[in-house]
């Protein structure tokens, strides 16, 4: 059975980094969530994959545990970027969003959205 893979999101961080790759194979399609995060005080990499079944699925999760929001952002494939710019746009209305960590990212969100 043959496997092709795409990064359909990509988030760069000073820690690591998070990513949503699909894979279609022969007869479906499914979006992995991978993470690589590490640790500076004992050189630990913590590296996490988890299967979904679309890329709705994947990026709440993503969503829900990660301040992606802050992270540098490196990629995302031309149609999935209305669901960013949606949830990033509901994320600067919180309180608890900080716009100055977010000014360090927001070109880069700017330049790859638009």
């Amino acid at each position: 059975m043959m496997k092709n893979t795409v990064t359909v999101l990509n988030f760069l961080g000073e820690g690591g980094s998070i990513e949503i790759i699909k894979v279609n194979e022969e007869d479906k399609s499914y979006f992995v969530l991978s993470t690589n995060e590490s640790f500076w005080k004992d050189d630990k990499i913590n590296s996490t994959q988890k299967v979904y079944p679309t890329f709705i699925r994947a990026f709440k999760e993503l969503d829900k545990k990660y301040p992606w929001y802050y992270l540098h952002l490196e990629s995302v494939v031309e149609r999935y970027k209305e669901v960013i710019n949606i949830k990033l746009a509901e994320h600067r209305k919180k309180t608890t969003f900080n716009h100055e960590t977010y000014q360090h990212v927001e070109d880069q969100f700017i330049k790859i959205l638009n």
